[in-house]
C-alpha cells in the first residue's frame, strides 16, 4: 500500500428519472475539493419544462456501488450527507421557469482526507392543489474530496468453479475490494501460461468503472484459451493495475486442459491396460 499526495479527480454520474424530460438540472458535473474546516458553495439551475407549475423537493443522499459497479443512491449511507445543505427544502417553478439553487458544503475540521460520495437529488412532488403529477428524479453524483494525504489499496480474490476444462474456455470470478480512502481506476489482463511458465496468450479484462473507496465488486468472466493445444497443466495469471500510481496486484488459477477426444483416448487406454492386466493374472 502506498501513500500519495491528493490529486483532484472528478467522477460524475448523472442519473435520469423516468420523467427526466419534464425538467432538467445544470451543470451535471461538479469538481469539489475542500480543506477540513472550510466551506464551498455549489450552484445548480433547475429548468421546469412542464406546461404547468411544478413543486420540487431538494435533498442530499449518500451513494454506494453494488457488486456490479452500479451507483445506488440512498439516504443515510454517509454522515457527510449532513455536510451539504440546500438553501431550501422545496421550491416551486412556473412553467418554463429556470431557477438557481445553492448548496453549501461545510467540511468539519476533524474530517479525514479521502473521498465522500453524495447525491444532489431534485424530485418533483405532488402539486399543492391536490393534483398528482408523475414523479421524476434527477440525481447528480458529487464526489467530495477532502484535501490531504490519502491511501490507495486494492485486494483481489479469484475463483474458478472447476480446475478441469474440456473446451478452451475457463470461467472464473474476480472479487475486487477497495481498501483505500479514494476511488481508483482499475484495468487488467489474464495471461495463459503452460506448466513451464511460458506465456501463450494475453487477454484483456473488462473490470468496469472506477471502484469507490470501501466497496467491493464481483466480476464473472472467462478465459478464452484459444492457444492451448496440448492436454496438460496450465495457469491463468490474472494481473490487475489500479490507482493513480499504477500499482499492480495478481492472482493465479491453475487448471488442467483435457479435450474430450484426448479423454476418450486415455479412457480407452486405461481400459485396455486393465484388460491386459486381468488376462495376465488368469494365466
Amino acid at each position: 500500500m502506498k501513500k500519495v499526495f491528493w490529486l483532484v479527480v472528478l467522477t460524475v454520474t448523472f442519473i435520469l428519472g423516468s420523467q427526466a424530460r419534464a425538467f432538467g438540472i445544470t451543470p451535471a458535473r461538479y469538481l469539489v475539493t475542500v480543506n477540513p474546516g472550510e466551506s464551498q458553495t455549489l450552484v445548480m439551475t433547475i429548468d421546469n419544462n412542464e406546461p404547468k407549475p411544478v413543486n420540487f423537493s431538494l435533498s442530499i443522499t449518500g451513494m454506494r456501488q453494488d457488486s456490479a459497479g452500479r451507483s445506488v443512491f440512498t439516504a443515510g449511507l454517509d454522515p457527510a450527507e449532513t455536510w451539504v445543505k440546500p438553501e431550501a427544502q422545496s421550491v416551486t417553478l412556473r412553467s418554463g421557469e429556470k431557477r438557481k439553487i445553492r448548496f453549501t458544503v461545510s467540511v468539519p475540521k476533524d474530517a479525514l482526507p479521502g473521498s465522500r460520495y453524495l447525491g444532489l437529488a431534485i424530485e418533483s412532488i405532488p402539486a399543492r392543489n391536490g393534483e398528482t403529477i408523475v414523479n421524476g428524479r434527477l440525481t447528480a453524483l458529487l464526489i467530495l474530496q477532502i484535501a490531504g494525504v490519502v491511501t490507495e489499496s486494492l485486494s483481489l480474490e479469484s475463483h474458478a468453479p472447476t480446475n478441469f476444462i474440456w473446451k478452451k474456455n475457463l470461467p472464473f470470478t474476480l472479487k475486487l475490494t477497495n481498501n483505500g480512502t479514494i476511488e481508483t481506476p482499475v484495468s487488467g489482463q489474464v495471461i495463459t501460461k503452460n506448466w513451464r511458465g511460458r506465456a501463450l496468450d494475453i487477454q484483456p479484462l473488462v473490470l468496469g468503472n472506477q471502484l469507490i473507496a470501501g466497496t467491493k465488486r464481483s466480476i464473472d468472466t472467462a478465459l478464452a484459451a484459444q492457444k492451448i493445444f496440448w492436454p496438460g497443466l496450465y495457469a491463468a495469471d490474472i494481473q490487475i493495475r489500479y490507482g493513480k500510481t499504477n500499482q499492480k496486484i495478481s492472482s493465479t488459477i491453475h487448471f488442467w486442459y483435457l479435450p474430450r477426444d484426448a479423454a476418450v483416448t486415455v479412457g480407452l487406454l486405461i481400459i485396455l491396460l486393465l484388460i491386459l492386466k486381468f488376462r495376465r493374472r488368469k494365466k
